[in-house]
């Protein structure tokens, strides 16, 4: 009986631990990566790349009518924009691709070896995918759009850098790739979306 208490404990523990885990590493909505693991996955990604001299894209994507659905549908309805939006993010990309939620309607994605065709592609499959969605609720029907702006980093720019670099160097870098991506997603927005 002893034996068997010490066993359901550690069981309980073990479920806890875990428990503990996804909560601190997925964010709890969208069910991708929370900000901190993105970063230090993104971080990883630079390094591989740099040691690889292989490319290396980052893009941002933002939910363009985010206020819109929160305040003529409700916040509810904004988290179904969210979540259609990760959905999209997991259809339109490869389980080797890092999805991250950056904070409120934001999320990036690390392509690792992959260039302009790659974003192009990703890209376009997002919007396929939310093409068509809608949020509707019975007195009005909201579509949910988003802009994209993406960073590449080629085989030239990546082999301009010799290795090793230290590790400021990539958490630079990152906080880099990020800003271009966002300077890109706030130009697409300011057109339009």
């Amino acid at each position: 009986l002893n034996l068997l208490k010490v066993f359901s404990n550690r069981a309980a523990v073990a479920k806890y631990n875990t428990k503990l885990y996804q909560m601190a590493t997925f964010d709890s909505l969208t069910q991708i990566y929370s900000q901190g693991v993105f970063m230090e996955s993104l971080i990883h990604d630079l390094r591989v790349a740099f040691r690889a001299v292989a490319p290396l894209s980052v893009l941002l994507l933002g939910i363009d009518n985010m206020k819109t659905i929160n305040d003529n549908l409700g916040h509810l309805a904004g988290d179904e924009a969210l979540v259609a939006v990760s959905n999209a993010l997991h259809s339109a990309t490869r389980q080797t691709d890092i999805l991250g939620r950056i904070g409120g309607d934001e999320f990036a994605i690390v392509l690792p070896d992959s260039g302009k065709i790659g974003v192009e592609k990703v890209s376009e499959r997002i919007f396929s995918f939310l093409a068509d969605y809608e949020i509707k609720k019975p007195t009005n029907s909201i579509p949910v759009k988003c802009s994209i702006g993406a960073c590449i980093l080629d085989e030239k720019s990546i082999s301009e850098n010799p290795l090793p670099l230290a590790n400021q160097y990539f958490k630079f870098m990152s906080q880099k790739v990020l800003d271009k991506a966002d300077q890109l997603l706030y130009r697409a927005k300011k057109k339009g979306g």
